[in-house]
Parts: structure tokens; C-alpha cells; sequence
């Protein structure tokens, strides 16, 4: 592999960060391996250097680094070590000026001064690379990890601008309707179905619209359906809001293979209300997913995606659908009363 990259995932999830960068790698064709992993660390080996666009679709993931030094934080008291760290770093560096930033995950060594540890490498990198250090608007930034198995080192080059999402949380848009999904998990639900910009991405559920903002902003062709008139007319409303061009139209999710869609579909993102049932009669929830996979089995293209969360009650291997294969499974616990799993499936 070309190089070893450093991801300081967001840690707001124990498994999903790692799911979403998983499901851009493999959309975007590119080889990797998972080199390992900690608490809020993950370390992948690429083939070559991503570009910014793959930190903009991220949601999950603080920022990138190109890996230097992974070791016993204890070793960053030898000097000798110090020393050959810093040289390393200085040969990546381009540019007059530098910063070292240290963060530290949960309360792992908690002995170990972050601010102590940027002065003392931030030290040897200015005098190896004769760089000046900038606190304020730096060149190039040094970034040290704490975390549980130990000290990870690495030169920053993707950020992800995790604060355009605080922008379209749900209580901000026009229509807002209690229950919308966060839009971080909605772009890592996205992410997770292996989309990439220009595929076709149905939501069957669309509710007020969050999977397909998030679809359309990595540019993706969207297009929803749903059963309440009101949702319809509040995820256009919403979607021209956030500039994201895609139609949406009142139908039964159950009967999606019956509805005026441009066919096959690339990929389907989809979060159904949970409450759903009531709204179909006597349908049961087992039915409800059963009949709505086998409908967009006839609609999705052979090796598609359907990234789809449910009550972790359903269990979707047993009730879902014979037409997938199902990849992964992700519980998230929402409130005491309700876990949510996500499945990533693909079309056989």
C-alpha cells in the first residue's frame, strides 16, 4: 500500500465511523487495508493519497493524517526517539511554519501533559526542519493521538468540515417534524451504501427529507417517496431549501415496484418511522419490510445497495427479503426504549 493513513474518527458511534469510511473506499474503488484499530483511531493503508472530496462526504471522522510513529507513549520520553520522529516529520513538511496539536481520547494517560508533549516535539520538529512554529494559522499541523493501546503521530492533510452539518440539523429546516434523524448519521447511512456522486439514490420513507439532502450534497440524482401528503410536501420544501434538486411524490412504500420510478436505482437509503404500522392497517412490521424489500428488489439494479434501519426487534435475515445479501449490521441505541439497527444489503 502507498501510505498509512491516521483517521481520528468522532467517536459517536463504537462501530458506524468506521463503517462510512469502509463504504467511500469501497465506492470509490480504491484499494485499501485496515492496518488497525483503537478508540477513536483507526489506521488504513491506501494505495494513494485521498483527495479533499473524500473528507467532504465523510460526517464521522475529524480529520485525516498521514501516519509517522504508533508506539508506547512511554517512548516519547527518550529523546533519541523524540529526535528520529521529528526528522521523519520534517521530511514531509513543505512551507515556513508548523504546529503540533495534541488530543487526547477519553482520559486515557492521563499522566501524560498534552501541552508538554507539543512543546517538547514541537521543539525538535523547528529545530530539524528550521520551520517556525504558528499557532494561529499554520502551514502544516502535526497531530498526536492518545488513545487506549498508545501514542499515534501524524502529519494533517484532510479536515472534515463536520460543522456544515450543525447547519441543516432537523429543528433548523423549514418543515421540521419530531423524529428526523441526526443529518451526521443520515450522510454515514449514505456513505455506508457505497453511493457515489451521479448514482440514483430512492428513499422509500423519505419522511422530511434528511437521506436525500445528504445524498444530493455528495451529488447524487434523488428522489423519495411517502405515504403522508404532509411529508411529501415538506421534503420539497426542505430540499429546495438546501439546494439539492430531486422530485418526490406521495406513494405505499409496500408497493414501490408499482411506482413511476426511472429504474433501475442505484442505491436505497431509507430510515422507516416506526410507527409506521399503525398507518398501513393490519399489516405487521414483519410484512411491511417483507413486502417493501421485495419491492425494491424489482427496482434496484444486481449489486446495488440498500442501507435501511429498523427496531432492532426485526430481524431482517429472517423476515427481510431471499433477493439480498446482507453485509453488515450496526446497533444504535436511541433512547432507553429503542435500539436501531442499520443493515447494509446488497441486491443478489
Amino acid at each position: 500500500m502507498g501510505c498509512n493513513l491516521l483517521f481520528l474518527l468522532s467517536g459517536e458511534h463504537e462501530t458506524l465511523p468506521e463503517a462510512e469510511i469502509r463504504g467511500i473506499l469501497e465506492s470509490e474503488g480504491i484499494r485499501w487495508k485496515k492496518k488497525g484499530s483503537d478508540d477513536q483511531v483507526l489506521l488504513v493503508g491506501v494505495e494513494r493519497n485521498l483527495p479533499q472530496v473524500f473528507a467532504n462526504r465523510l460526517a464521522l471522522t475529524h480529520h485525516i493524517s498521514k501516519l509517522v510513529f504508533f508506539g508506547d507513549v512511554s517512548t516519547l520520553r527518550n529523546g533519541k526517539t523524540l529526535r528520529r520522529i521529528a526528522e521523519e516529520i520534517s521530511n514531509q513538511l513543505d512551507g515556513d511554519s508548523f504546529a503540533v496539536r495534541a488530543h487526547r481520547v477519553k482520559q486515557y494517560h492521563p499522566e501524560t501533559s498534552l501541552r508538554a508533549l507539543e512543546k517538547k516535539l514541537g521543539g525538535e520538529i523547528a529545530e530539524t526542519s528550521k520551520m517556525r512554529v504558528n499557532l494561529t494559522r499554520p502551514e502544516n499541523e502535526i497531530v498526536v493521538i492518545l488513545s487506549r493501546k498508545g501514542v499515534y503521530i501524524g502529519t494533517k492533510f484532510l479536515d472534515v468540515p463536520r460543522a456544515d452539518f450543525d447547519r441543516r440539523r432537523p429543528h433548523l429546516r423549514r418543515y421540521f417534524h419530531p423524529g428526523s434523524l441526526d443529518p451526521r448519521i443520515a450522510r454515514a447511512m449514505v456513505n455506508m451504501a457505497r453511493t457515489k456522486p451521479g448514482d440514483l439514490v430512492l428513499d422509500p420513507f423519505c419522511g422530511t427529507g434528511g437521506l436525500l439532502i445528504e445524498a444530493g450534497m455528495i451529488g447524487c440524482r434523488v428522489i423519495g417517496t411517502d405515504i403522508d401528503e404532509h411529508m411529501v410536501q415538506g421534503a420539497r420544501i426542505n430540499l429546495f431549501e438546501q439546494g439539492v434538486r430531486g422530485e418526490v411524490f406521495k406513494w405505499d412504500a409496500t408497493k414501490i415496484c408499482e411506482a413511476p420510478l426511472p429504474v433501475p436505482v442505484d442505491r436505497v437509503v431509507t430510515d422507516p418511522p416506526y410507527g409506521i404500522s399503525t398507518t398501513l392497517g393490519k399489516t405487521c412490521p414483519e410484512e411491511l419490510y417483507r413486502n417493501t424489500l421485495n419491492g425494491l428488489a424489482e427496482v434496484l439494479r444486481e449489486g446495488g445497495y440498500i442501507c435501511i434501519s429498523t427496531p432492532e426487534q426485526y430481524d431482517l435475515e429472517k423476515n427481510g427479503s431471499s433477493h439480498y445479501k446482507t453485509l453488515e449490521k450496526h446497533r444504535m441505541r436511541v433512547h432507553k426504549s429503542l435500539t436501531r439497527v442499520m443493515w447494509i444489503l446488497k441486491r443478489r
